[in-house]
């Protein structure tokens, strides 16, 4: 033995005790080897694995390791584990056996025996898996066949079965279902209705968990994370958890389950997950904590709405805390990859927080216009990230920023770390943007706590308290949200668990930006602002070039001009001297009032090339006993060539007269000279109206006119406003159709409703005095209802607007278009005005033949050779065609013209309605629209003067437009809907009940056709509302009613409907809507499995439409008969009656119904065995349902073609049609279609082998039929869990399922659903080996199924009663059949069985 002092260079790093290695730990031995040549070899390492132990002749405890490269000659040597350098074992010999078993083991000793073997009187310490007392750094690898795990004395490693279908198919649902709920979800008030119709669960990747728990913690490693998490528990000290997710980062690892609670480890108090790869440390940079913050809010990225002032609101009141400590926070409000280099390059920062719309691979940031630019990260980080300042930390507050674009590729994210990011924040699936918001502040909050920030750490805390949070949240919306588990989609990248951002030692100042605070002007703080994107990004470009000496921001009073000028103000870093001069002025104010501001700038500013001549100027500018011209000369000369200057003239209409030009000559001519030559000076005007100047000065300012907020834009300034935030989305939307996109009226209504304090000390006080100055207002003080509130707002902006003044200055003309156009819910076109103003003249309709005008260029390419798809590029088209082709191409791209005509000047009337503000243009589209608030004001006049029809008619003129757009227009069926629900608003609204009536008919039908149901349905309700109690009319919608609870799955609500329907028609004689309703019924009874009740009302249905020559109806009846048939197994008779239907369809053009008939034959061919002529059927189907858009119809096909795949064995093609019905159901809200899809993948599973996933699968497709109260389906459902438990041996369980779905079948009359339960069941008595019991229920199963005419189902059972007479014996099988019928039918069924023998 060698004795030292010290610890070697080269010694170990410790001992282990051997009994506590897991199995497959990789090892090695070192040692001296001996060799049967003429050379010495040192040593040689002998690479291998821990094998476990043994005890030899029950005394000697042994190792084994099991290796092929140990030589002769390494007794002795340590066996040590590669993952820590600790030794495990010494080696004691080689086994070698002569037959091979056993060949590579190697027996060591011992540690824990080592102190004898080495003969030492002291203890040897022996490292065993200590009692934790620090962090515990936990790292999980994976690879394309193994996992391991390893931490402080573990190393663990075993094979992972990889990803199966039901995880694949858990992440997707949870895809599908986040999607349906951001497309359905607008408004966060929408959204717990909206997770309450499937259950937010659904949107959890909690399942998806479990999964990866069972693919890739096999029991090994299982077992030692939950050691690792027993004692970290047991010693109460932090646990980091990484993964090094290898070849599957597209798997959510952050929902795997605790394994010692089953909870999810990332809600764990004491764990910490992470993704582990390799990231550079930290950089060091000074603190305190600097955040850029980087908003990409592109003008169309089509994205849902990004409530991002709210989350810049969150972000600052989370640093607030830490300001004392100088926290920064810098925003870059347009997030151009050139403003983030160029805020990075200005000052370094700790943190890159990009917010906006993301995809696999890309975020979607803006370009110098404003439109949407896709930027990958290699992008991201060539042009935002000067070389030399990668902030250590990225967040991504976005979607799908952690998943890859293709596979094999990596995420943004995770390109974002291999470029130098040492964290970054990521998301694996969608997240709501609320979730993201609430999420990132809270981390920026614990970052700003901590002296030494740990992101990661962070992370993890942000996830529990908003988790924990929301979960006892009183308000609906969260609750619902906390149940999606967003926590789960969000990941952490980077190299280790504990990333620290700076060194508390190292501090430095932090350069503020100048936020230029203006006396006069209010600026909101950050985020406070809402909206008008364009405008904060153009206007301020304005003021700093040279095209405009100034901007005129003209609109309604309370429409924002002020708070949108005070936004351009705080964006105009390069100008320092702003005066402010707010209402009436003249010559001598505006002149002290800027010599007074550049007078103070001065004295505090150092910059020399200020120099004395501007101050000396400045008190030339304010001397009034100076003329004007001296004084602005004065100014002009000295001044505003040096210094930037920029005047902001807020509330101008004080200095206008009636016909809008200036009250003050002399103030008009300064202002005229000043524009004439402006020098670095620039104007800002707000004013309710646009002006004009001395010698057209006027034209050289921008006028722009500020608009109502858009809805988008209203919904966020909503959001901000306690009170509103609170109300529901019916509220909500009444207030918009009230006073939407007016921000005054938002703020007055807001403050109305929290007792008259509004968000800001200037809006209560602002609505004070507005209450006060107006006796119609004083119900407000005591009334805090929403009408009352709503319109006690309508009344004040009515006055704040001056709208009876405005009302006088207008032309009869232009007053009557201002009551027309208000009556349009959006802004429209100028035929629309045409139709308010204009009178009836066929004569100037003008109405090309589109489809003609196709056909014809399609014609006319097809003779010289031409693909006509590319007869759109008239460049490309030979000279002499184009000639023949051109005049037709001209006329398809000439619009309609109505049959209107008016000699009034539309674009004249539209411009005086826009200098009064009572109209705003919009300049892209030219479209017109008028303020929601203008409009209920207008309305509230009209009514007050007993004018209310002329509203009526302007209503039935709107409606008129509509209705010719409809029929006009080249435009697609969405936007016939489009028009149509616009029309029969406007009809609803002028009392016209009929014209009402008849469009809600081809509205209804495209509703129904889109699978639009809940929107349908409204519309029904709505008629039958507006119909007499005795109206034939009803008893078509009480028919469309049940339609679509059948559609859903509700039966009883169905035939209720069908039934009512029923009892209109025959009390009114009204033959055919009786044939409709027995058919209807024979639907329902169908459904139910009762074919003989169903045949009979079919009948009914045929006879009545036989009578009344109704060749539809009879189509229709002659298909569902067909529909008995097939199920009863007369395949003969049931194509004879398909193509009876088809035939009929097709010489009328009933596309849908031809697609139906196609659909019934393809199911029929399938039932036979014919494959082939399945598909063909199926893919005509679904070729006709596509051109039609008819999505539910698609959906069927796809479940019909997922059905002939699995018949063919190919479950990959099956599963894809499967998922694509699925996703188009849940879209649609077919919750039927829907239960019925997961059924159908749970069969899948079923014949996969992956009981799990079926189980899952029938679960779901159950919980949705038992809320439906579909009772058909629910019984299905146990059946398959039923068969599900049998095939895996749990009868009992079996049993239990199959007794519920008898009982189900049982209650409704479901023949054939009692059969096939019968059958299953006796069945399951021969598996159990219950011979005798069993030959009842399959005598019962055969007696319903030959009842039915299912022969070859009644064929099952009579070969499962052969078998059991063969096991049973003939005696005894003969004696056991006449105990359950009678001689007669015993007899029968014994001459049958031997028949078939």
């Amino acid at each position: 033995m060698l004795h030292s002092r010290g610890r070697l260079p080269e010694s170990v790093a410790g001992w282990a005790a051997t009994d506590q290695i897991e199995l497959m730990v990789p090892a090695v031995v070192t040692g001296v080897s001996v060799f049967h040549d003429e050379h010495v070899h040192r040593y040689l390492d002998a690479p291998g694995y821990w094998g476990g132990g043994t005890t030899r002749d029950n005394e000697i405890p042994l190792g084994r390791f099991v290796s092929s490269s140990v030589m002769r000659g390494m007794s002795g040597a340590p066996v040590r584990r590669l993952s820590d350098d600790v030794v495990i074992g010494v080696v004691s010999q080689r086994y070698n056996a002569a037959d091979g078993w056993g060949r590579d083991s190697v027996w060591t000793a011992r540690i824990e025996d080592l102190r004898s073997l080495l003969g030492e009187p002291s203890e040897i310490a022996v490292v065993r898996p200590p009692s934790p007392t620090s962090a515990a750094d936990v790292v999980l690898t994976v690879t394309d066949d193994r996992v391991r795990l390893r931490s402080n004395g573990t190393d663990v490693s075993a094979a992972h079965t990889g990803v199966r279908p039901g995880l694949l198919n858990a992440i997707a649902d949870v895809r599908s279902e986040r999607t349906r709920l951001r497309s359905s979800a607008i408004t966060r008030g929408e959204f717990a209705n909206a997770t309450s119709r499937t259950g937010a669960h659904s949107a959890s990747l909690r399942r998806a968990g479990e999964l990866i728990a069972h693919s890739f913690l096999p029991a090994p490693v299982a077992a030692a994370l939950t050691r690792i998490v027993t004692d970290a528990v047991a010693a109460h000290v932090p646990v980091k958890f990484g993964i090094d997710t290898g070849p599957f980062p597209e798997l959510p690892w952050e929902a795997l389950p605790d394994p010692v609670t089953g909870q999810s480890l990332a809600l764990h108090p004491l764990i910490t997950v992470y993704r582990r790869l390799p990231a550079p440390p930290a950089r060091s940079i000074p603190a305190p904590i600097r955040i850029l913050v980087a908003i990409a809010a592109p003008d169309n990225d089509g994205g849902p709405l990004l409530d991002y002032e709210r989350e810049l609101r969150n972000v600052m009141s989370a640093v607030r805390g830490a300001r004392h400590r100088d926290a920064e926070v810098r925003i870059v409000e347009f997030a151009t990859t050139a403003a983030i280099r160029a805020e990075l390059a200005q000052a370094p920062a700790h943190v890159l927080h990009l917010s906006g719309h993301a995809k696999p691979g890309y975020l979607l940031l803006e370009d110098e216009n404003g439109a949407v630019r896709e930027v990958d990260a290699e992008t991201l980080v060539a042009e935002a990230i000067p070389p030399g300042s990668m902030p250590p930390v990225i967040s991504l507050a976005a979607c799908d920023t952690d998943v890859a674009a293709e596979t094999a590729t990596p995420s943004f994210a995770t390109a974002l770390v291999a470029r130098g990011a040492s964290v970054v924040i990521g998301t694996e699936t969608s997240v709501t943007d609320r979730y993201a918001t609430a999420l990132f502040a809270r981390v920026y909050h614990e970052l700003t706590l901590k002296q030494i920030p740990n992101v990661v750490a962070a992370v993890a805390d942000a996830r529990r308290v908003i988790h924990q949070q929301w979960s006892t949240s009183t308000d609906p919306a969260e609750v619902a949200l906390a149940k999606m588990d967003e926590w789960s989609a969000v990941t952490v990248l980077g190299g280790a668990g504990d990333t620290g951002l700076h060194v508390p030692a190292v501090s430095e100042a932090v350069a503020r930006h100048a936020t230029i605070a203006v006396p006069g002007l209010s600026t909101r703080p950050v985020g406070e602002f809402v909206g008008r994107r364009r405008e904060q990004r153009r206007l301020p470009t304005y003021l700093t070039g040279t095209r405009y000496p100034g901007i005129v921001l003209h609109g309604l009073g309370g429409v924002g001009k002020t708070a949108l000028a005070a936004q351009i103000v705080y964006r105009q870093r390069s100008t320092r001297v702003i005066p402010v001069v707010t209402g009436h002025i003249n010559v001598d104010s505006l002149l002290s009032a800027v010599a007074g501001t550049v007078r103070r700038h001065c004295l505090i500013d150092d910059d020399a090339s200020r120099g004395p001549h501007v101050l000396r100027a400045a008190e030339i500018a304010s001397d009034a006993t100076e003329s004007w011209q001296n004084r602005f000369t004065a100014l002009r000369t000295f001044v505003l060539d040096r210094v930037p200057v920029l005047v902001v003239l807020d509330n101008f209409e004080d200095n206008l007269t009636d016909v809008r030009s200036m009250a003050d000559p002399t103030l008009a001519a300064l202002l005229s000279t000043w524009l004439a030559d402006p020098g670095c000076s620039r104007l800002l005007v707000t004013s309710r109206h646009p002006f004009v100047l001395p010698d057209n000065a006027h034209h050289r300012l921008l006028m722009h006119q500020v608009g109502p907020l858009s809805r988008a834009e209203t919904s966020k300034l909503i959001w901000s406003l306690p009170a509103l935030d609170r109300l529901s989305f019916h509220e909500l939307n009444h207030i918009w159709r009230l006073v939407g996109g007016h921000p005054r009226s938002l703020e007055y209504l807001d403050a109305l409703l929290n007792n008259r304090v509004g968000r800001h000390h200037d809006i209560t006080h602002r609505l004070e005095n507005a209450i006060a100055g107006n006796p119609d207002a004083r119900p407000a003080l005591t009334a805090l209802d929403l009408d009352t509130a709503l319109a006690t707002t309508v009344t004040l902006i009515a006055d704040d607007i001056l709208l009876d003044q405005l009302l006088s200055r207008l032309t009869p003309a232009a007053h009557q278009l201002l009551i027309g156009a208000s009556v349009y819910r959006e802004a429209v076109e100028g035929n629309a005005l045409l139709y308010q103003i204009g009178t009836d003249n066929p004569s100037a309709a003008r109405q090309p033949d589109y489809r003609a005008l196709e056909a014809k260029i399609a014609a006319i390419a097809g003779r010289h050779g031409l693909d006509p798809a590319l007869t759109v590029d008239l460049a490309s088209i030979p000279q002499h065609v184009l000639d023949q082709i051109e005049p037709a191409f001209t006329e398809y791209n000439t619009e309609p013209c109505p049959p209107i005509s008016t000699d009034a000047d539309i674009g004249k009337l539209t411009e005086e309605l826009a200098r009064n503000s009572l109209l705003t243009i919009d300049p892209d589209t030219g479209r017109a629209f008028v303020h929601r608030s203008t409009a209920s004001a207008l309305e509230r006049s009209l009514a007050q003067h007993q004018r209310d029809d002329i509203l009526a008619i302007a209503h039935r003129r709107a409606a008129t437009y509509w209705v010719w757009r409809v029929a006009a227009w080249p435009q697609g069926r969405d936007e016939d809907l489009h028009d149509r629900l616009e029309a029969r608003y406007h009809y609803r609204q002028a009392a016209n009940t009929t014209a009402a009536h008849d469009l809600t008919l081809a509205i209804c039908d495209r509703l129904h056709t889109v699978g639009a149901w809940d929107h349908e349905t409204t519309l029904v309700h709505d008629t039958l509302r507006l119909l007499p109690s005795d109206a034939p009319e009803r008893a078509h919608w009480l028919l469309r009613l049940g339609v679509v609870s059948q559609l859903r799955g509700d039966h009883a609500e169905a035939e209720q409907q069908y039934l009512r329907a029923l009892t209109i028609s025959e009390e009114l004689g009204n033959r055919a809507g009786m044939a409709t309703s027995y058919h209807q019924l024979g639907v329902i009874n169908q459904l139910r499995g009762d074919y003989t009740e169903a045949e009979q009302q079919y009948l009914r249905a045929l006879t009545i439409s036989e009578e009344l020559g109704n060749r539809a109806g009879m189509a229709t009846s002659y298909h569902q008969l067909g529909v008995i048939n097939q199920l009863q197994g007369d395949y003969t008779e049931a194509e004879q009656q398909y193509q009876s239907a088809l035939t009929i369809k097709l010489e009328l053009g009933n596309r849908e119904g031809t697609a139906i008939s196609y659909g019934q034959l393809g199911a029929l061919a399938q039932d036979r065995g014919d494959h082939r002529e399945a598909e063909q059927q199926y893919q005509r189907a679904l070729t006709i349902n596509r051109e039609l858009d008819s999505r539910a119809g698609t959906a069927i096909n796809y479940s019909q073609l997922g059905a002939l795949a699995q018949d063919r064995g190919d479950y990959a093609e099956a599963e894809q049609q499967y998922q694509h019905a699925l996703t188009i159901n849940q879209e649609l809200g077919n919750r039927a279609g829907t239960a019925g899809n997961f059924h159908q993948l749970g069969a899948l599973a079923q014949l996969r082998g992956d009981y799990t996933e079926a189980e899952h699968r029938y679960r779901r497709a159950l919980t949705i039929n038992e809320e439906l109260g579909n009772r058909v389906g629910s019984g299905g459902n146990h059946h398959q869990l039923g068969t599900l438990a049998q095939l895996r041996g749990d009868y009992t369980e079996a049993e239990h399922r199959y007794l519920r779905a008898l009982t189900a079948a049982e209650e409704l009359g479901y023949r054939a659903g009692i059969a096939t339960t019968i059958s299953s069941l006796g069945s399951l008595k021969i598996e159990r080996n219950q011979l005798i019991e069993a030959v009842e229920p399959h005598i019962q199963a055969w007696l319903l199924r030959t009842e039915m005419k299912l022969g070859a189902a009644a064929g099952h059972n009579l070969g499962a009663l052969r078998e059991l007479r063969d096991r049973i014996g003939p005696r005894s099988f003969h004696a056991r059949i006449r105990q359950v019928l009678d001689t007669t039918q015993a007899v029968a069924l014994e001459d049958l069985l031997d028949r078939q023998q």
